[in-house]
């Protein structure tokens, strides 16, 4: 495959998580093989991405401490909770996004 003919790196990198995980057609999935093959600029970050992914296959099986997995969930939710407040009223100001939260709170009960 010529220089003119390789599919540019963009869009390499943009399928390479698809392209590590098998789901690109085997049209795409050849093509991007054969970029990587010969790109200086792109087999790194395949090369990253591919480790990555071990890495987590290994992390996935080792048992995570109770208290780390509820540091995480109230992370979350707090996350969600600030998200939410944004949508109420982004411009508004602490007594406005308290009383929205107030209400909230009361719907709940």
């Amino acid at each position: 495959m010529s220089q003119e003919e390789m599919v540019p790196c963009e869009h390499v990198v943009a399928k390479l998580w698809e392209y590590l995980d098998g789901t690109l057609d085997e049209l795409r999935s050849e093509q991007v093989r054969e970029h990587l093959e010969v790109c200086e600029k792109c087999f790194p970050e395949y090369d990253f991405r591919r480790a990555y992914l071990r890495f987590m296959g290994r992390c996935a099986t080792e048992q995570v401490r109770p208290e780390l997995r509820r540091q995480i969930f109230e992370m979350l939710l707090e996350e969600e909770r600030k998200a939410e407040l944004a949508r109420v009223d982004p411009e508004g100001g602490l007594l406005q996004r308290t009383g929205a939260t107030l209400r909230r709170i009361m719907k709940r009960s």
